[in-house]
């Protein structure tokens, strides 16, 4: 059974979660307002490592038969790194692992 919604008719919806560090915590970012503190953490996992990373995936799927050209398909997609577990759901250092 799959969920039609999760993408377009005739596409199919990939997610890929790749093993990262934590959040290096930082106790003088308690002493900042929540938003502050939550840029500062972004900054960890800044868009050049996002991108190397993303960019390696695309790469290693890239040479399954049927995934070629994955890269030319993409629709949508969504980039999450633990800074952004800590900001969607409150868990500490980023790993969403806890919530279970």
């Amino acid at each position: 059974m799959t969920d039609e919604s999760a993408s377009p008719p005739n596409c199919d919806s990939i997610m890929v979660l790749v093993p990262c560090p934590t959040l290096a915590r930082n106790a003088d970012l308690a002493l900042l307002p929540r938003d502050e503190a939550i840029e500062v953490y972004k900054q960890q996992f800044g868009k050049d490592m996002v991108d190397d990373v993303r960019d390696a995936v695309l790469r290693r799927l890239s040479v399954l038969e049927g995934l070629e050209n994955l890269s030319d398909l993409i629709l949508d997609e969504v980039l999450d790194t633990p800074a952004t577990y800590a900001d969607y759901y409150n868990v500490g250092a980023g790993v969403p692992f806890g919530l279970s």
